[in-house]
């Protein structure tokens, strides 16, 4: 048994009364006596006598027994420690010190936090809780904290002091012991008042209905689940509830102000009862997603759900998928004409954040960018940065491989034009994110390029870069990223113990080093058939033939492959840059070049499929042109001839028979003529 400990008797001992918890405060030698205090709180655990409570206020009240009566009825059970031991004074209620400290750190719009007000009870029992032990043995202990009380600027109330002091002490020094009760606020029936709660009206202190009328309050519930709707106000939703549910109607005051009435004088809420009962009968997110929508409430209202690298631990485990377009719209080679904006699709592992594919579309998002961005993906860098003419090492993008689980967005890369051909390099795990939902897919979003975006009248920005100059800038821009993007936070002990460099490159060769990688690697011609969009080529005149455009190279001449004549052929292109294609032969695929009818510099040579069919239509107008310009041209020099020698330029009509050259007289023309014909000293 220790200072403190909570006591009962059950069946009661001289001035001890059954059914009262006791507290033992002191053990006096001295005096020869056990000071107890009581606060009128019955014992939880005694049900052989009912409860006794003093009423009104909570009270402390000394106890004294001799110290050897104390002593023997303790040895002989008449005086037990009480099995529930309470943490706070009986006037708390049931609440714990725990559920106090969590009210206490979420309360808000207080004038002077209550931790204050304990401070300053605090304050002016702290001489008395020094001087404790010489209370204790004093003859009165009351008298002598009262006397205490006297003495505090400013004066307090003896009672409170007493009740402060013997509940501090007897809950082992708790300063929550001093805390105001809780328990009971706002828990009262106010359902049997007519009197209208809260703060008085600015109309009025009387002015208004209660709002605690079951009937009045259904009426807000249902007007709220039938107007709730996203965008929609509360006071909209206030409004036509009481004009539909309420049966209120529009009228204009005395004094030129409208206001609402019942008919027949029924009860209705203020905007502000209104909102409170709603609150009461939807909880707060049940409210925000019907105002701001599921997306918006998880964006920036939501608590946040965890990191997506804390599901994963290999590199190429977990990818995502995404597209953005390139701000820079590129000339035409029509006049006047721009070509559509460059669409860019990115894929990055999560573990690792490396962007390890990119793929190229025009007019808009579409399936094919998907496709492309998932070869290159799956191909070693340095030959896929080679085909855009772009020279990098291994070091600069070491990515290589297809994973076994893929994340993508609710459209064109969800679609089956953007997946493979082939079924068995189809991802074991497919996940689509929800449409709309940047969030679900956030490692890629927030790695998209970033610019400021400026107010007013509509901007654009026109270059004279090819859309395949503008491929190669994004390429460029995913090494950079891949080389500068900080992945610090992904790093553990262990990788920071080893010194890795905290970009998604460094935390790439280290996971992969360690063969912490899911990425399985395919034949190169095997991506490319399963990736590649598919074009129909032309084998004729000793070359190959692509949208007018000649393509050739020496592989293609060794091949023996132009020997069996013209033909319709298939390849692979890559549709953003057709500088090389791939030929389908039965020995497999053969990479040929964009070639011109005269050398060029190399960097024409770079087009895309768009820019192939706008130079198509191009040459179509030109021999369009050209046909019209051959006859006018022959029309102008028939005319010029005749105007100049008098004679016809065209041929005159063909007679029947052969020209007569032997005959005599053809024969003397010809001698006639003869020497007017030759230089003179000629030979016959």
């Amino acid at each position: 048994m220790q200072l403190t400990e909570q006591l009962h008797a059950p069946h009661g001992f001289e001035c001890l009364l059954a059914g009262i918890t006791y507290h033992l405060m002191f053990n006096d030698v001295g005096r020869n006596r056990v000071v107890l205090v009581t606060f009128n709180a019955p014992a939880e655990d005694c049900l052989e006598e009912p409860p006794r409570t003093a009423p009104g206020r909570p009270r402390a009240v000394q106890t004294f027994l001799r110290r050897d009566r104390f002593e023997e009825a303790v040895k002989s059970g008449l005086i037990t420690s009480s099995p529930l031991q309470r943490e706070l004074p009986h006037w708390l209620g049931n609440i714990t010190t725990a559920e106090l400290m969590e009210h206490d750190r979420n309360a808000r719009d207080q004038r002077r936090p209550h931790t204050e007000r304990i401070d300053g009870q605090l304050a002016h029992l702290w001489p008395a809780i020094e001087r404790v032990r010489e209370i204790f043995e004093a003859e009165d202990p009351a008298a002598a904290l009262n006397k205490l009380a006297r003495a505090c600027s400013p004066v307090q109330n003896a009672s409170r002091f007493r009740l402060a002091f013997f509940a501090y002490i007897a809950f082992g020094r708790e300063r929550l012991a001093l805390h105001y009760n809780i328990e009971s606020i706002g828990r009262w029936d106010r359902a049997t008042h007519d009197k209208k709660f809260g703060r008085a009206s600015k109309l009025g202190a009387w002015h208004g209905y209660s709002s605690c009328d079951d009937e009045l309050q259904r009426k807000c519930r249902e007007g709220y689940a039938e107007f709730a709707t996203p965008r929609t106000s509360m006071r909209s939703i206030y409004r036509q509830t009481l004009v539909k549910f309420f049966g209120c109607r529009p009228v204009t005051g005395v004094d030129g102000r409208m206001t609402f009435i019942h008919p027949s004088g029924l009860p209705f809420p203020t905007a502000g009862q209104f909102q409170y009962r709603v609150g009461q009968a939807f909880d707060l997110e049940t409210r925000q997603l019907l105002k701001y929508g599921r997306e918006r409430v998880r964006s920036r209202i939501a608590e946040p759900r965890g990191r997506f690298t804390d599901a994963v631990a290999y590199a190429m485990e977990t990818l995502q998928s995404d597209a953005y377009f390139v701000e820079d719209v590129s000339q035409g080679y029509l006049e006047g004409s721009h070509l559509p904006r460059l669409c860019v699709v990115r894929i990055i592992c999560i573990a690792s954040g490396v962007i390890v594919g990119i793929g190229f579309s025009l007019k808009g998002e579409t399936a094919e960018a998907y496709r492309m961005a998932k070869f290159c993906m799956a191909v070693d860098k340095v030959w896929f940065c080679s085909l855009f003419g772009i020279k990098i090492t291994e070091d600069d993008w070491p990515t290589a491989g297809l994973p076994l689980h893929d994340v993508t967005d609710r459209g064109p890369g969800a679609t089956a034009g953007g997946d493979t051909v082939e079924i068995a390099l189809m991802p074991i795990i497919r996940e689509l994110a929800p449409a709309h939902s940047g969030q679900s897919k956030a490692n890629v979003e927030t790695r998209h390029p970033k610019g400021v975006k400026l107010e007013g009248a509509p901007r654009v920005t026109i270059t004279r870069q090819t859309l395949c100059q503008l491929a190669t800038r994004e390429i460029w821009r995913v090494i950079d990223s891949n080389k500068t993007t900080d992945v610090i936070s992904r790093l553990g002990p262990e990788a920071l113990a080893a010194g890795v460099l905290a970009t998604p490159i460094g935390f790439w060769n280290y996971l992969t080093r360690l063969g912490r990688t899911m990425a399985y690697r395919i034949p190169r011609e095997q991506a490319i058939r399963a990736y590649l969009k598919k074009i129909d080529l032309t084998v004729e005149d000793g070359a190959v033939y692509f949208l007018g455009f000649r393509y050739w190279s020496k592989a293609l001449h060794d091949s023996q492959i132009l020997a069996k004549g013209d033909r319709v052929a298939q390849g692979y292109a890559f549709p953003m840059c057709v500088r090389h294609i791939f030929l389908d032969t039965p020995d497999g695929l053969l990479m040929i070049d964009a070639t011109f009818g005269i050398p060029t510099a190399d960097g024409e040579l770079f087009l895309s499929i768009e820019e192939l069919e706008q130079l198509a239509e191009l040459r179509s107008r030109e021999r369009a042109a050209l046909a019209i310009h051959r006859e006018a041209a022959k029309a102008d020099v028939a005319e010029r001839f005749e105007a100049q020698t008098g004679t016809q330029y065209e041929p005159v009509a063909p007679q029947l028979g052969r020209a007569k050259r032997s005959g005599n007289a053809s024969l003397e023309e010809a001698r006639q003529v003869a020497p007017i014909l030759r230089a003179g000293g000629g030979k016959r």
